[in-house]
């Protein structure tokens, strides 16, 4: 489902698969990459946090998170400076 939610297959299964709705098929390896960074890089989330983050938001946790985490650590306020305490 979270698949279905991050690349727009619900709305388009939903609406009976219409012709104007082009849903994107995600890239494999890139999703694989995407996991393995959140689980073992500096997020290092848990089973359970990764579920819940999935649940919520997976289209942003599944687009190249690493890029993403680098860009809002680049301009995080003081206090969070650094990946120990930016989580």
């Amino acid at each position: 489902t979270a698949l279905a939610k991050a690349y727009g297959w619900k709305a388009w299964a939903e609406l009976n698969r219409p012709s104007y709705l082009k849903p994107k098929m995600p890239d494999p390896i890139g999703i694989r990459d995407a996991l393995a960074w959140l689980v073992s890089g500096p997020l290092r989330l848990s089973p359970a946090q990764l579920r819940d983050v999935m649940a919520e938001r997976p289209k942003a946790f599944l687009s190249d998170p690493a890029t993403a985490y680098a860009a809002a650590l680049e301009v995080a306020p003081e206090p969070f400076a650094g990946p120990a305490k930016f989580k």
